[in-house]
């Protein structure tokens, strides 16, 4: 298994997102309601005329007005400052509201009747040059003190998740720039110790973790092939020790990759270029999965995820559009089942790939040798059809033959293995039937 680069700029697309969510936050509404006692019920008044003034510089926001329900909104209003609130119109006194700030959306401004004059801009200021409006709680009405503590509690609590947003992206940026280094100079266990410091810092956020999570996975594959490799010439103590550490490792691998799907199946909706990234993850998360299925049944040490394997490849092999990929992707799924001893299904799958592509060589003596397996095992209980699927294998096995390099290797083998069914079984090479693939419906 080749190392190759994985790391992709999808995560800066990322960390950028969190940026723009955190600018949003440092604006909020302004909202509130104008009543009027008549008859002792508050009745609300429409028609009138609300402006906001900057108390500490000489600003004012767009005038806004009542509606017929005597509500006044005003959106984007800047988080920090203090602003003074003017109320006017026909056939009531105007009112100044002090102590105003971005966040306040249940306020609720009582008028009364009058001669409906407006204050001037410089009335409003030389009102809080006196100290009205200053920010100070002496003019609140006790409904705008409770307000006024709601949002400044609220404003904490953005403050913090702000604080720990920007502790997490600091964290995540690190753990890939780390990981990243440590993969390339396949120190696996760095990487993946960084890796994971990432996914900890944001575990449920669909614009890094996935990212995180499938370099996890990959580099938990490369640890799980070179503790394999390392094994091979050891002792059988070595070797049962290293196949429980390569199953840990593909394991682990195929839960990140699971882990990293769900969060991106459950992301909220997303514009056009984040969702581009979702998808690409998506992919890669698929590409882990099937990858660690093929070499737990590739290396032997854990043989019985068959269906788990197909549901793997079929959902990866649905999304792949690389045509080299996808075509390779089919190769792995046949050869996972017969390493996972599904001879029948293995044969089926090579049927397939022979299907479109009749001179494949790799399909050609995968499907030879497991028609070979299932011939031998049907002749038990069913002689004819026995020797009828070691007949159809030894037809592959011989085309295999006839179109593959001198230096496949499982030329010589292939040779070997007609040789001997032409001994035993007394079975010619003809031109081997196409099969047509089977329509079978996976699990």
């Amino acid at each position: 298994m080749h190392s190759k680069k994985f790391f992709s700029t999808l995560s800066l697309l990322s960390f950028l997102l969190i940026g723009v969510t955190l600018a949003s936050a440092q604006t909020a509404a302004v909202r509130g309601r104008v009543e009027m006692d008549k008859d002792g019920k508050p009745v609300p008044v429409g028609g009138l005329t609300v402006e906001m003034f900057r108390v500490d510089v000489k600003t004012k926001l767009p005038v806004g007005q009542t509606n017929n329900r005597g509500s006044f909104s005003f959106a984007g209003v800047p988080v920090g400052p203090v602003y003074v609130i003017a109320v006017s119109g026909p056939g009531i006194k105007p009112e100044l509201i002090p102590n105003i700030r971005a966040g306040m959306e249940s306020l609720t401004i009582k008028v009364g009747e009058g001669d409906g004059k407006q204050f001037t801009e410089d009335e409003v200021r030389e009102w809080i040059a006196l100290g009205a409006g200053s920010g100070a709680a002496g003019g609140e009405s006790e409904a705008q003190k409770k307000s006024r503590e709601d949002f400044e509690r609220q404003v904490k609590e953005v403050e913090n998740r702000n604080a720990a947003a920007k502790r997490a992206t600091e964290v995540v940026n690190a753990s890939l720039a780390d990981g990243s280094k440590a993969f390339e100079a396949r120190d696996w266990n760095l990487a993946i110790q960084k890796f994971q410091e990432g996914i900890d810092a944001d575990p449920d956020f669909a614009g890094s973790a996935p990212v995180l999570l499938n370099n996890k996975g990959i580099s938990l594959t490369q640890r799980a092939t070179d503790t394999f490799n390392r094994s091979i010439s050891g002792s059988a103590a070595d070797k049962a020790e290293a196949r429980e550490k390569v199953m840990a490792d593909l394991g682990e691998a195929i839960r990140s990759a699971e882990r990293a799907l769900e969060l991106i199946r459950n992301a909220p909706p997303a514009d056009e270029a984040t969702q581009k990234n979702y998808e690409a993850n998506r992919l890669q998360a698929m590409l882990v999965r099937k990858n660690s299925y093929f070499l737990l049944a590739q290396t032997g040490v854990d043989t019985s995820k068959a269906q788990e394997s197909i549901l793997a490849f079929s959902e990866y092999l649905a999304t792949e559009t690389d045509v080299a990929k996808k075509s390779r992707g089919q190769l792995e799924l046949a050869q996972t089942l017969q390493n996972c001893g599904e001879y029948e299904l293995a044969v089926e799958e090579f049927g397939k790939i022979l299907a479109e592509d009749p001179k494949n060589v790799d399909a050609l003596v995968g499907m030879g040798l497991n028609l070979m397996t299932v011939g031998y095992t049907t002749q038990a209980t069913d002689a004819a059809k026995g020797k009828a699927q070691l007949q159809e294998a030894v037809n592959f096995l011989q085309e295999f033959v006839n179109i593959a390099p001198d230096g496949h290797r499982f030329k010589e083998d292939a040779k070997a293995t007609i040789a001997v069914l032409k001994d035993e079984q007394k079975v010619v090479p003809q031109a081997p039937t196409r099969r047509q693939p089977s329509n079978r419906r996976r699990p």
